[in-house]
């Protein structure tokens, strides 16, 4: 347990580092800050959060910078959201103000626009998609070899996928091979069905087809994952340390491992759907990333949820970050409700 005199001064050091990135002494924290006590005795005070493990400094003249503790405590204790501008809320709402008609469209949207707001790296993971149950089937006639099997599930997203043929198949054939899968397929979970069309079809257009001749492969689909400012990270990192730089351009770039720890997070219980969660680098446990940070906001209903973030230095300013982050959370929210998928603008592509 701290005092309020050294929690005073532990904030204004958080502060003063978060803003300006540099150690601080004693005798700039009075004079920037207007402390009412004397330099001597903030330098007290300094020591003792340093043995406290709240503060380091990186050489014997050097001020003090926070520590991972100090962060922690700080987000626990003294951090308020804070409330964006006129003008931020202004360009917010400009971004979702067309009529976007797609979920990919909305999120990679809102990938870019964190990345550009906040200049680090915008984050957004597409809610998961594996538990939800198809709705409705469409199938569309593309060609005499060529159907498109479109999926409407139960987040009002769309799936679809070309299925080629090796029969020749009519245009006035589509109706019925429509109502079909609708019977077979409908209401049932999409990580059973997207990878079962192809088969389906073929055993639905067989003769003396049999709903029993079904087979359902449960498989799991990746869920979306938009990283937009990648190449913000790496001005956050010190030049000098080429190894962390390799593993973070490694994490992100390959985004296999970056998806499996976005996807790992959204599903964990322990962060609460619309609020602002902190985690600090090195509680991710992936190489490269101890120095960093992630904010982020869980999205979605039930067990079908997403993330919206962003990562960046791990002394960012986050009380601002966490106020962008909640407002825009609530702002995808709003127009995925009200979204109208349009199926053939983009094919779901398994991987």
């Amino acid at each position: 347990m701290i005092s309020d005199r050294e929690e005073q001064v532990l904030s204004v050091i958080i502060d003063y580092y978060m803003t300006k990135g540099k150690t601080v002494g004693s005798r700039t924290l009075v004079k920037e800050y207007g402390l009412t006590v004397s330099s001597a005795t903030v330098r007290n005070v300094m020591a003792d959060l340093e043995s406290m493990g709240y503060l380091s400094k990186t050489h014997t003249s050097s001020g003090r910078i926070p520590t991972s503790k100090s962060y922690k405590y700080y987000m626990k204790s003294l951090m308020e959201i804070q409330k964006l501008s006129k003008e931020e809320i202004k360009k917010v709402n400009l971004a979702y103000e067309n009529k976007l008609i797609e979920l990919e469209e909305v999120l990679a949207k809102t990938s870019s626009l964190l990345s550009k707001m906040t200049k680090y790296t915008g984050v957004v993971v597409e809610q998961d998609i594996n538990i939800e149950k198809v709705k409705k089937i469409d199938v569309v006639h593309v060609n005499e070899y060529m159907i498109m099997v479109v999926l409407i599930i139960g987040n009002s997203t769309i799936r679809s996928k070309k299925i080629f043929l090796e029969e020749k198949i009519r245009e006035d054939e589509i109706k019925n091979l429509s109502e079909q899968l609708n019977v077979v397929l409908k209401g049932k979970e999409l990580n059973k069905v997207f990878v079962n069309l192809e088969e389906i079809v073929k055993k639905i257009r067989g003769e003396n087809f049999k709903k029993t001749d079904i087979e359902i492969i449960d498989r799991q689909l990746e869920c979306g994952l938009y990283l937009e400012g990648t190449a913000n990270i790496i001005k956050c990192i010190d030049k000098n340390n080429t190894k962390e730089i390799e593993d973070v351009v490694k994490f992100l770039g390959g985004k296999k491992d970056a998806r499996t720890l976005f996807e790992k997070i959204a599903k964990n219980n322990i962060y609460e759907e619309g609020k602002v969660n902190i985690v600090l680098g090195e509680e991710l446990g992936i190489n490269g990333l101890e120095e960093l940070s992630f904010v982020f906001s869980v999205y979605g209903k039930g067990q079908s949820k997403g993330i919206i973030g962003v990562m960046g230095p791990k002394r960012m300013e986050y009380s601002k970050t966490a106020g962008l982050i909640q407002y825009v959370t609530g702002e995808v929210n709003k127009v995925v409700k009200n979204i109208k998928g349009n199926p053939f603008k983009k094919e779901w592509k398994n991987k």
